[in-house]
């Protein structure tokens, strides 16, 4: 809205309270007015807002019923308040006058320009609904939706009482036999992400996803309870080889879903990984590899992330069917280089490095979209030390992008634990980049790290971390 208004009939050197009340129709002019000089907003607006004033004490007594300003002044329009003293071409009376509110486009443009403006995300008002899980006794709940609801409105807050999450799981359970399975999985889901352990609701939820027939099971129904029991590191081997039989027979039968299929698949290695079940057969593997091969045109970019970092957890490596599976992940990771995120890039040139694969086009596109410094900067410390694995594994020689994410290293260095730490300086020291400042600061921080921190290491961390120091020539008798 920041621009001169043209008006036709009206010169320049013209006051703007000169403008016709018919023309108030016009709202990018007025905005204009109104940005340049809210008084003289005012004084446009005045005419047409006393007709269809009503009497109130909003105004003092030496305000004039005609003028607006005043009502600006409250609305936070107006800087300073106005003046008491009332034009000549205005009414002299003294009786307060009740004038509608301002329209919130104005106000809140005028806010913007003087630096007052106020965001979408600040601090709730006291008008404001309270939060479902706030709003609703969970005891009275008699059906699954409100409680999902609750339990959703509690978990993005963080709430964190046991009764209420006790009572959630009591009211679960009496509402199981009436319930879906996708409502009880997007429920556990709920349940997992305010890092809740129940072991009766994961039973007894479990014991009635298993019981249901194959056509009220699908592959997104399949990923959420999978997803459960991984983040809650949650052993039910019956619940998840059911699953497990679950999904082969949807890719078989061509239901599988692509994000649930890329969901399941890396929720699987989690569980893995955690020791909570068996290594999956490799008939469910094979089938897992063909089907993302033969439809990669219908999984988005996260979801081939998924598919790499469950290939990584599972140890796939060397096979030509894997092979075939990143290359066309890197194909379409180069096509779609823009929606590439931080966590995109840093799965990709690992997971690349840890299945064996070199792809120098896959390598290229990373590294394009990590000098960017928006997405750089959105590296975790573990993703950025999973970037420097991976080019130090295909022994990067692109000094300048090495040296930029060793200045991000430097910057994250005090939230690395010891393993982090140990790949991001092998890495380095594997790549053939000396950052004087990044050794010397991970030197003073070991130095000064207590040994509870340095006793979580293994074995082989310590080892790969001493080895680093060595290799960068590190000269420091206390740090050894």
């Amino acid at each position: 809205f920041w621009f001169d208004p043209v008006v036709p009939g009206l010169s320049p050197v013209e006051p703007f309270w000169k403008v016709p009340t018919s023309w108030l129709g016009c709202v990018p002019t007025l905005c204009s007015v109104m940005l340049k000089d809210g008084r003289a907003c005012s004084r446009l607006l005045s005419s047409h807002w006393t007709k269809a004033s009503k009497s109130s004490s909003t105004a003092p007594a030496n305000a004039c019923s005609g003028s607006a300003e005043w009502h600006f002044f409250h609305a936070g329009v107006l800087d300073c308040p106005p003046t008491p003293s009332c034009p000549s071409d205005r009414p002299n009376t003294r009786r307060p006058i009740h004038l509608p509110s301002v329209p919130s486009f104005l106000r809140d443009g005028r806010r913007f320009l003087s630096g007052k403006a106020t965001s979408s995300h600040s601090a709730p008002n006291s008008d404001d609904p309270p939060a479902a899980h706030l709003a609703y006794k969970v005891k009275d709940i008699k059906d699954v939706s409100t409680l999902l609801l609750v339990a959703r409105s509690a978990a993005l807050s963080d709430y964190d009482d046991p009764k209420f999450w006790r009572h959630c799981s009591l009211v679960a359970q009496r509402l199981i036999s009436v319930a879906s399975p996708s409502e009880l999985s997007q429920l556990l889901v709920a349940v997992a992400d305010a890092n809740v352990q129940d072991d009766e609701l994961m039973y007894n939820i479990g014991d009635a996803c298993v019981a249901c027939s194959k056509n009220d099971l699908d592959t997104d129904t399949v990923a959420r309870l999978l997803q459960a029991h991984a983040q809650l590191e949650f052993r039910n081997d019956r619940v998840v080889d059911r699953m497990k039989e679950a999904l082969y027979e949807q890719m078989q039968e061509s239901r599988a879903t692509a994000s649930g299929l890329a969901a399941s698949y890396l929720h699987l290695a989690k569980l893995m990984q955690a020791g909570c079940t068996l290594r999956p057969s490799e008939d469910l593997l094979e089938a897992v590899v063909r089907m993302v091969s033969q439809h990669l045109s219908f999984f988005t970019v996260p979801q081939l992330s998924q598919v790499l970092e469950g290939h990584v957890l599972f140890g796939m490596r060397g096979d030509r069917q894997t092979a075939g599976l990143l290359t066309g992940i890197g194909s379409v990771f180069a096509k779609n280089a823009e929606e590439l995120s931080a966590k995109d890039c840093a799965i990709a040139i690992k997971g690349f490095a840890k299945c064996r694969v070199h792809d120098e086009h896959l390598m290229n596109t990373v590294a394009n979209r990590l000098r960017e410094r928006g997405v750089r900067e959105d590296l975790e410390p573990t993703q950025l030390s999973d970037s420097l694995y991976g080019f130090a594994k295909f022994t990067c020689q692109d000094t300048a992008l090495l040296d930029l994410l060793s200045i991000e290293a430097r910057r994250c260095l005090h939230l690395m634990d010891v393993a982090t730490l140990s790949q991001v300086v092998a890495s380095l020291a594997k790549a053939g980049v000396s950052s004087q400042v990044l050794t010397n600061r991970a030197a003073s921080l070991i130095k000064r790290a207590d040994d509870s921190w340095l006793d979580e290491a293994t074995l082989p961390q310590l080892q790969v971390l001493n080895m680093a120091f060595g290799k960068l020539q590190v000269s420091d008798g206390p740090l050894f």
